[in-house]
């Protein structure tokens, strides 16, 4: 369980320094300076918060699987008719 954890978190982590860095790039390319400090900040914010990412998509996945059908309606017993 703990393995799960850090791999989804580093996971999130590359996700956003991947990101981060391609924003770099684009505003290179395109001589945007707005666009290339965008992504120098999205890669440093990424480098420090991008673990929270990897918790996010671990407590959806959770959510999706084992909360939302414990307290699905549909188990609501039915009316009986007669």
């Amino acid at each position: 369980m703990v393995t799960t954890f850090i791999v989804l978190a580093f996971i999130g982590w590359l996700i956003n320094l991947i990101f981060g860095i391609g924003t770099i790039v684009d505003g290179w390319k395109n001589k945007d300076k707005k666009t290339f400090e965008l992504g120098i900040s999205v890669t440093v914010i990424g480098l420090f918060f991008g673990l929270v990412t990897g918790w996010v998509i671990l407590f959806k996945l959770i959510s999706g699987k084992y909360i939302d059908k414990h307290f699905d309606d549909n188990d609501k017993p039915k009316r009986v008719k007669g």
